[in-house]
């Protein structure tokens, strides 16, 4: 049965694919969801075969792994004069903010649910750098799997996002497949197409008009206002010292990893600002191994660990409860051993909170339950993710506060569900006070 399914699995990597109008079996064939950028590509490189698909195939991972495909994930850089593209760029600034205004306005009339989706706020689109070149611009493009060279194409509509900025050809800013295409890669895949059109309706009604007066919702700066009360309300409240657990001790022939003796207060609470979720690079899985390995030369072992994963758990939901319980507001209630609920915990059961914690560093990626994922879709601002880590001897305690992360963080769907790039998200961060902690010791 294994040898059966292996055949027809090999037989799927010889498929024949549509690749700009020709059927190609042989492999190497390269997968990219940016079609103009796949467009380029084919172009600059004739020799190389990339996928045409016939539909969005960013959400079917698996059907492209079973295809073996080669997913690219490209480093971008615009090769053109900046200096006069900026200028360019704002010159047509206001006819810009009227184009994103027109936009907002009908997805507020006709579609509110979409409108909602945008992967940052509406200021933020309006704001974003524009550069405006008076023909197609230059790109190099890097990627391990192209090579180690540079391929230079010439793009029409580019956004990049480290930092955020709008590259568009004067004559593409009303084209759907250029910044059409752009400003719809800021919704999710499935809406995108409906983006694509929308913008191209909304830049021309909005140069007909001489002034378009943007709808505002409470929701555009909800997410930006509920980070910055939140945060003013921790560092605000009076924070003494925290009661810990401690945890249960195991025996260790070495200096074992231990959770602190003692937790100070906070210290300091900032807003970080993120960025929009971007989407994940895949990565194919290595192959089993056909024939035994040499066995490992190393007699090293991890250093033990001094406490377990109920203890770490406890520890940081102390510090969260510490956290977020104010003097005037209700408090976070304990939800963790009731099934159902899709987080560990609720205030006044409105906001729900889920508690992920680390001994070490931050984490930058975590794995949410069906449930607990469904429960964050629902709730949206009222969803906190809580990042508890630093638990350890030796490392700085920080709780990273995300609201709404299902919209904030990147998604990979995998038994579960996983969030991704965690670090980029907006959120607002709790340091503690660990400085002083040596001092409270001694006392």
């Amino acid at each position: 049965m294994n040898d059966a399914e292996r055949r027809h699995k090999d037989r799927l990597k010889t498929t024949p694919l549509a690749c700009f109008g020709k059927w190609v079996n042989a492999r190497p064939i390269y997968c990219l969801a940016d079609r103009e950028l796949r467009d380029a590509l084919a172009r600059a490189l004739p020799g190389q075969h990339f996928w045409t698909p016939p539909c969005d195939v960013t959400e079917l991972p698996r059907i492209t792994a079973a295809l073996g495909l080669v997913h690219l994930n490209p480093t971008l850089k615009v090769a053109g004069n900046r200096l006069q593209a900026m200028d360019d760029g704002e010159s047509l600034r206001s006819a810009f903010r009227r184009s994103v205004d027109q936009l907002s306005n009908e997805l507020a009339r006709n579609d509110a649910p979409t409108r909602e989706q945008l992967a940052v706020t509406w200021d933020e689109l309006r704001e974003t750098p524009l550069f405006v070149y008076q023909e197609p611009f230059n790109v190099d493009v890097r990627d391990p799997d192209l090579g180690a060279g540079m391929v230079r194409v010439q793009m029409k509509a580019l956004l990049t996002h480290g930092p955020k900025e709008l590259h568009v050809w004067r004559d593409a800013l009303q084209q759907r497949d250029n910044c059409g295409r752009a400003i719809a890669s800021l919704f999710p895949s499935d809406a995108q197409w409906k983006i694509e059109n929308a913008w191209v309706a909304s830049w021309i009604a909005s140069n007909e008009a001489d002034d378009v007066e943007p709808m505002r919702f409470a929701s555009d700066e909800e997410h930006v206002g509920k980070l910055a009360r939140l945060a003013e309300k921790i560092e605000h409240d009076k924070k003494g010292k925290i009661k810990v657990t401690a945890p249960a001790s195991r025996a260790a022939t070495t200096k074992p990893r231990t959770l602190k003796s003692f937790q100070s207060g906070v210290s300091g609470v900032t807003i970080h600002e993120g960025a929009a979720p971007a989407t994940p690079a895949h990565t194919e899985s290595k192959p089993l191994a056909s024939k035994p390995p040499s066995p490992s030369s190393s007699t090293s072992s991890a250093t033990p660990v001094h406490y377990s994963t109920a203890d770490l758990e406890q520890r940081g939901w102390e510090v969260l409860t510490h956290v977020l319980n104010t003097n005037d507001s209700p408090e976070l209630v304990d939800f963790r051993k009731r099934h159902g609920v899709g987080a560990d915990g609720a205030i006044d059961w409105k906001t729900f909170v889920e508690l992920k914690a680390s001994g070490r560093g931050p984490q930058s990626s975590i794995e949410m339950s069906n449930s607990e994922f469904e429960r964050a879709k629902e709730r949206g601002l009222d969803f906190i993710l809580a990042l508890v880590s630093g638990l350890e001897e030796d490392q700085r305690t920080e709780v990273r506060l995300i609201l709404d992360p299902a919209n904030r963080a990147a998604v990979r769907p995998i038994h579960g569900i996983r969030l991704v790039g965690l670090a980029e998200a907006p959120a607002v961060v709790v340091r503690l006070d660990d400085e002083a902690e040596s001092e409270a010791v001694d006392e």
